[in-house]
């Protein structure tokens, strides 16, 4: 330990490795000609400063638990960890450094374009897939440390292929999904590299469908729906059939759109087919909420939860699915499970939603008044706060507060807050975008019909985007 806390209190004001600024004394770093500081935990720290000092040198995991955790002993899950955690600072910060794992020797500190650009051979080609493998399980996995972990291996295998395009349409897609989680500044950064690295995929291999999905993820589609409708079409005539990223790409377009039971002719056999990735199942759930197959939703929903507890959607599409069938108890079950909640619910969404619960529960009047005003004190909150206030007056029976709640929404500025609650976002760094599909889910119903609504649907430009494509309101198609 007397070693860890000698690393951690070493001064460095100015590294010449790897581009960034390490302060040990108030654990932050900061990324040459940035002004934003980003903190790190203590042990990430140690990790970051024994790589740094190795410039470029692979450190062993041995040397590593010797170096941050003064013991042979510490587990592998423990390095792996703070790995990831290093990882994800590093991407937050737009370094242009990460941490490269080489297989059965350790890791070390390598620039982003520059990672172990060896030749291929028949002796890289096991470790080159094993390195998929791990870089797909971590950007299906969707947090923010899992994406900054594949980002890394996505480097390895872009420098050590770089004529393999699925290899950069894949570190596309995960620069994509980087984006809610990077801080606001650093998206536009982050959508940029995903631009770059599906435009290279492209010219390597026209049609790969990965590059073609994360460029489709990338382009507005508020105010640009016929649009998106065609270049969705035109990326599906040219991509290789049942690529994944770019049917799901298309989900959500029928999805936000209005078009549930077109996206769950898609969404269905996709969430069969790719059972490990949370937001396919998610978005699946509720679009078979949305057409009135509960069977469907109640199957996937049990599957996913017990699989992935602390995922934000899978969570809030149990809590808020489960209250609109009036499974109150059920709904209050996952609230009871305190620490085990997802990090990226807020303190003061998990308020909302329990007030809301326990005032269906109790059918109390005093309770329900109080769960209003709750969701009325929402109207200044971020879009994710919205959305989940809207469903909670809707749960409640309070139609004209979650009209109102619904006007703030789209037409408002809102804060970006942690995330969606119902689907995955699309255009991800676009300002513009709202949530479309909160509209069409099953707890929305009641709302359809309403002419302010309606206003809304025009606002946006869904109206004129049915009209043009022949497509009847959304409210008309729906089962009673």
């Amino acid at each position: 330990m007397e070693q860890a806390q000698r690393i951690v209190t070493t001064s460095m004001s100015a590294p010449s490795y790897g581009g960034i600024e390490i302060d040990p004394a108030i654990r932050q770093i900061k990324v040459d000609g940035k002004e934003q500081s980003h903190s790190v935990e203590p042990r990430v720290m140690q990790v970051l400063l024994t790589l740094h000092g190795a410039t470029g040198r692979v450190i062993s995991r041995d040397s590593l638990a010797s170096s941050c955790w003064d013991s042979l002993d510490v587990s592998e899950d423990a390095i792996n960890r703070a790995v990831a955690k290093l990882r994800a600072v590093l991407a937050a910060a737009g370094a242009t450094c990460t941490v490269e794992t080489v297989r059965g020797v350790g890791y070390r500190l390598v620039a982003c374009a520059t990672a172990s650009a060896a030749p291929i051979s028949d002796h890289a080609i096991v470790p080159a897939l094993d390195l998929e493998t791990r870089a797909l399980s971590a950007m299906f996995e969707g947090t923010a440390e899992s994406l900054a972990s594949a980002i890394g291996y996505f480097d390895s295998l872009v420098a050590s292929q770089p004529a393999v395009a699925a290899h950069r349409g894949s570190m596309a897609m995960a620069l994509l999904l980087m984006i809610p989680h990077a801080a606001p500044a650093m998206r536009g950064e982050f959508a940029a590299r995903a631009r770059e690295a599906a435009t290279e995929a492209q010219r390597l291999q026209p049609g790969e469908g990965r590059s073609l999905a994360a460029l489709a993820g990338l382009e507005p589609t508020f105010g640009n729906w016929a649009g998106k409708n065609r270049q969705l079409t035109a990326a599906l005539a040219v991509s290789p059939p049942a690529v994944a990223p770019l049917l799901f790409q298309q989900v959500l377009f029928l999805a936000h759109s209005g078009q549930t039971r077109a996206a769950l002719a898609i969404a269905a056999p996709l969430a069969v087919a790719a059972p490990l990735v949370p937001w396919i199942q998610a978005v699946a759930a509720h679009l078979h909420a949305a057409e009135g197959e509960w069977q469907q939703a109640d199957q996937i929903l049990a599957v996913s939860h017990a699989r992935w507890p602390k995922d934000r959607l899978t969570w809030l599409a149990c809590f808020h699915l489960w209250l609109h069938r009036g499974l109150v108890a059920k709904a209050l079950t996952l609230l009871d499970q305190g620490t085990a909640l997802p990090a990226a619910i807020s303190t003061s969404e998990r308020a909302l939603l329990a007030c809301t619960a326990a005032a269906m529960a109790t059918g109390d009047e005093a309770a329900r008044s109080a769960a209003r005003k709750l969701c009325q004190a929402s109207l200044s909150a971020g879009r994710s706060q919205l959305e989940n206030a809207v469903l909670c007056s809707a749960h409640l029976g309070a139609h004209d507060d979650a009209v109102r709640l619904l006007q703030t929404l789209f037409q408002t500025e809102a804060g970006e807050g942690t995330g969606s609650i119902a689907f995955a976002k699309i255009g991800l760094e676009h300002v513009g975008e709202r949530n479309a599909a909160i509209l069409f889910i099953a707890p929305m119903r009641p709302l359809l019909k309403r002419p302010e609504v309606s206003a809304l649907c025009r606002d946006i430009g869904l109206a004129d985007y049915w009209a043009s494509m022949f497509i009847e309101e959304p409210w008309l198609a729906f089962r009673s």
